[in-house]
C-alpha cells in the first residue's frame, strides 16, 4: 500500500562505503535529494529550539484526525515485514542468516523465543531554570554555525517507512530524551541534550587539540575512532582502529586493533599493544584487516566482549573493501589476554546485506542476552539489521523478520551506529552525511530495541570541533561515534576525525555538557 506520509526534504545521506561517512551517494532521480529536514540549521540563531518547536507543533496540530488515523494504519502495514510479530521478532528462520560460533552452537528451532523488552521507566529530567548550575561560556560549545540548506523535493517512491520519523517535538516524550511540557507542547531535555526534540548533544569545549588519540605518524600510524571504557582501577581504555603504513583511502591494506590507555578520559591516549593483528591467512575471514571495534561488559559473567569487522583482501582481492563480516573477541580483564571467538555475523549472500556486515554495536540486557546492530549493503541497497543472542557465544538470530529497521532504501543512509540503553529506553547514534558533504551525527530511539524511529529536526553532532584555546575548527568528516560511560551516564563522545587535507586522521574526545538541559 502506498503510504501518504512523505519524509520532509532536507539533508544528510549516510554512506555506502564501508569505511564510514566518506562519499555522497547520488540520487536515483537526478537532482532529487532528501534527508534530515533542517539538519544543519543554525543552532546558535535558535538556541532553545523554540522556533522549530512551534513550527512543528503547529504542523502537527493542523492535521485532520481522520488523516492521522489513516496514516497510522497504513504505516503499520508498510513497516512491519512479512513473517514478524508485533515486537518485530521473526516467526520463522526461513530465509534468515543465522551464524553460530566455532563452539558448535546450533540455531534455535523455527519457533523463536519471545523477545523481551526493557521497561521504560520514568525518570526525573534536568530542568533548565534560573538557579541551574552555571558554566563558563568559554567552556561550552555554542553549537555549529552553518547556514540552513536549500529545500529540495522529496522522492516519495524511495521514502522510508512513515514510522521512522517523528511527528513533532513531543513525540514519544521527546524521543525518550526528556519530558513534554503542557500546554506549551515543548520539550524539556535530559541533561546533556538540547534542541526542539532533544536530539542534539550538548558539549563542553575541548581543552586542547592534543587530547584524544594521535598515534605517531612518523611510525606510519594513524587512528580512526575506537571503543572507550573505564577500567575497575580507574584507568581509561580505548580500543582503536589503527592504520598501519596506510591512510583512510586505503584502510583495507593495513588496519589492526590497538589497545591504548590514559589516566583521564580526555587523554592523550598511548598505545600499549595491538590485540588483533591480522595473520595474513587466506582461510580466515579477518586474515588481512581488523577494524571498527566496539566493547561491552557482561556484569554477571565478568567478561568483556569486543566486536569488530574483518576483511580478507587475499581471498577477496579487488572486492575486499565491499566484503566484510563481524568477529568477536573476549577477555576476563581489559589488560589481560584477548581470545578470538571467531566470526559471529556474516552477510546473507542475498538482498540488502549481500556482501557486507559491518559497523557492529551491541547492547547487553540485565540477563546478559545481547542485541547486536550492524550495517549491511550491496550495490543498490543498505540498511541496519538487528540480531539477538541469548548467550554471547551465539547464535545471533535476526529480528524484525531479517529486514533492516529503517527500510532497504532509506533516504537517510545509515552507518557507524552506536547503541545503548538507559532508564528511558534505547538510543542509537549514527553517522549521516549532508547534501553539502558535511558529516553530521544522527539519533534514533526505541522502546523495545526492535522498532526504531529517527530524530529528524536537528543533528546530534556536527562536523566541527570546538577548542577552548582555538575556537571552532572544521574537519572533512567525523564518524564512528561511541560514548564513554561513568556510573551509567555518558560523559564523553569519541569520534574518528579526518582533516581537510592530506587524508590525516585521528580520534577525538569531546566532553558532554551535563550541567545544562535544552
Amino acid at each position: 500500500m502506498k503510504s501518504k506520509i512523505v519524509l520532509l526534504a532536507g539533508l544528510p545521506l549516510l554512506v555506502l562505503v564501508v569505511v564510514g561517512c566518506l562519499q555522497l551517494s547520488p540520487s536515483r532521480n537526478g537532482d532529487q535529494t532528501t534527508g534530515f529536514p533542517e539538519l544543519l540549521a543554525d543552532q546558535s540563531a535558535d538556541p532553545d529550539g523554540s522556533h522549530l518547536a512551534a513550527k512543528s507543533a503547529a504542523q502537527h496540530s493542523s492535521r485532520e484526525p481522520s488523516q492521522a488515523a489513516e496514516r497510522h494504519t497504513e504505516a503499520e502495514e508498510d513497516v512491519r515485514p512479512p513473517g514478524t510479530t508485533a515486537t518485530g521478532a521473526a516467526t520463522a528462520n526461513d530465509g534468515l542468516h543465522v551464524v553460530s560460533g566455532p563452539d558448535g552452537l546450533s540455531p534455535p528451532s523455527s519457533k523463536p523465543k519471545p523477545v523481551s523488552t526493557f521497561p521504560v521507566k520514568p525518570t526525573a529530567v534536568a530542568q533548565a531554570s534560573a538557579d541551574a548550575a552555571t558554566v563558563d561560556d568559554a567552556d561550552v560549545d555554542p553549537g555549529p554555525d552553518t547556514p540552513p540548506p536549500k529545500k529540495t523535493k522529496t522522492n516519495a517512491e524511495q521514502a522510508p517507512p512513515a514510522t521512522v520519523s517523528m511527528d513533532g517535538p513531543c513525540t514519544d516524550n521527546c524521543a525518550l530524551n526528556g519530558q513534554c511540557t503542557e500546554p506549551s507542547h515543548k520539550c524539556v531535555c535530559a541533561a546533556g541534550w538540547a534542541g526542539p526534540t532533544c536530539g542534539s548533544m550538548r558539549f563542553k569545549a575541548i581543552p586542547a587539540i592534543e587530547t584524544g588519540y594521535h598515534p605517531a605518524s612518523a611510525d606510519g600510524f594513524a587512528s580512526w575512532g575506537g571503543a572507550p571504557i573505564k577500567g575497575p582501577d580507574g584507568t581509561y581504555h580505548l580500543f582503536a582502529t589503527l592504520f598501519v603504513n596506510t591512510t583512510i583511502r586505503t584502510w583495507y591494506r593495513g588496519s589492526s586493533i590497538a589497545h591504548t590507555t590514559a589516566d583521564n578520559p580526555m587523554g592523550p591516549y598511548t598505545m600499549k599493544r595491538i590485540i588483533h593483528e591480522p595473520s595474513g591467512s587466506e582461510d580466515e575471514f579477518d586474515g588481512t584487516t581488523a577494524r571498527e571495534p566496539t566493547i561491552v561488559h557482561l556484569p554477571k559473567s565478568g567478561i568483556y566482549l569486543l566486536y569488530y569487522v574483518g576483511h580478507n583482501c587475499i581471498r577477496d582481492e579487488d572486492e575486499c573493501p565491499t566484503h566484510a563480516s563481524i568477529g568477536l573477541m573476549w577477555a576476563k580483564k581489559l589488560d589481560g589476554r584477548w581470545h578470538r571467538h571467531g566470526e559471529v555475523v556474516k552477510p546473507s549472500g542475498k538482498g540488502w546485506d549481500l556482501h557486507v556486515a559491518a559497523n557492529p554495536t551491541a547492547i547487553v540486557e540485565e540477563d546478559e542476552s545481547i542485541w547486536v546492530y550492524y550495517r549491511g549493503d550491496d550495490t543498490e541497497m543498505n540498511g541496519i539489521g538487528v540480531l539477538r543472542a541469548e548467550h554471547w557465544k551465539g547464535p545471533y538470530v535476526p529480528q524484525y523478520g531479517g529486514y533492516p529497521i529503517f527500510g532497504k532504501r532509506p533516504k537517510i543512509k545509515q552507518s557507524d551506529m552506536f547503541a545503548w540503553r538507559d532508564s528511558r529506553g534505547y538510543h542509537m547514534l549514527l553517522c549521516a552525511q549532508s547534501i553539502a558533504k558535511r558529516n553530521t551525527g544522527g539519533l534514533a530511539y526505541s522502546a523495545d530495541a526492535v522498532n526504531w524511529k529517527l530524530v529528524t529536526m536537528r543533528p546530534a553532532f556536527g562536523h566541527e570541533l570546538f577548542y577552548k584555546d582555538r575556537g571552532r575548527l572544521a574537519y572533512k568528516q567525523r564518524a564512528r561515534p561511541q560514548l564513554l560511560f561513568e556510573d551509567g551516564v555518558p560523559t564523553h563522545l569519541f569520534t574518528a576525525v579526518e582533516e581537510l587535507k592530506a587524508h590525516k586522521t585521528f580520534t577525538s574526545v569531546v566532553p558532554i555538557d551535563a550541567n545544562g538541559a535544552g
